[in-house]
């Protein structure tokens, strides 16, 4: 049996986990890892050439060894990739859920309030590209269903009740909606 056979049936479980920590991100670890590894080789009296194929061995021997370690490595690399982008999904969908709910506000209405005095927590761009407030989004969708639309006394006294408003609930959202689609007014803003 050739020495580097007879060095994985012996410590090969070993060598090969210690060897896969060559992957590690932590700059120490890597570097026992090797420390480690190397001195394994040298009680073994191998080189790093023979184990890894790479050079010409003192003895007969395939690459297997090698290739297991490579694979092993490149499988606790996929590991850990894999982790990492579970964590990211975890993380992306968390965040998505506060998002929701920031949204919702309390009791099923959106908030639309004016923020601190950096702005306005929801901002609108209206087609020019320009950047607006929920209020005078508002107001501006408003003022152009009144100039296309004959509005029944519900229907004016509903536009009159929203237009100073910093919240609206999604049935109110829902009549303006209505109210912009009878007029053909465009209100692309308002969609979830």
């Amino acid at each position: 049996m050739s020495r580097v056979k007879n060095f994985m049936k012996t410590q090969g479980k070993r060598f090969i986990a210690i060897v896969g920590m060559l992957g590690s991100d932590g700059q120490g670890e890597r570097a026992n890892a090797a420390a480690l590894a190397t001195k394994m080789l040298k009680e073994a009296d191998l080189t790093w050439d023979e184990v890894i194929g790479t050079g010409t061995p003192r003895e007969n021997s395939n690459n297997e060894m090698g290739l297991r370690a490579h694979i092993i490595r490149l499988e606790e690399t996929n590991r850990k990739h894999l982790a990492a982008i579970g964590n990211l999904r975890r993380e992306n969908e968390r965040l998505l859920a506060k998002v929701t709910k920031l949204e919702a506000g309390p009791s099923g209405t959106r908030d639309y309030s004016m923020g601190d005095k950096a702005g306005p927590k929801h901002a609108y761009h209206s087609s020019s590209g320009k950047i607006k407030t929920f209020n005078f989004y508002i107001n501006e969708l408003i003022d152009q269903i009144e100039s296309r639309l004959e509005m029944s006394e519900w229907e004016e006294n509903f536009c009159m009740s929203i237009r100073q408003r910093n919240k609206l609930s999604d049935k109110q959202l829902f009549h303006l909606r209505r109210l912009a689609e009878k007029a053909g007014v465009p209100c692309e803003g308002l969609d979830e």
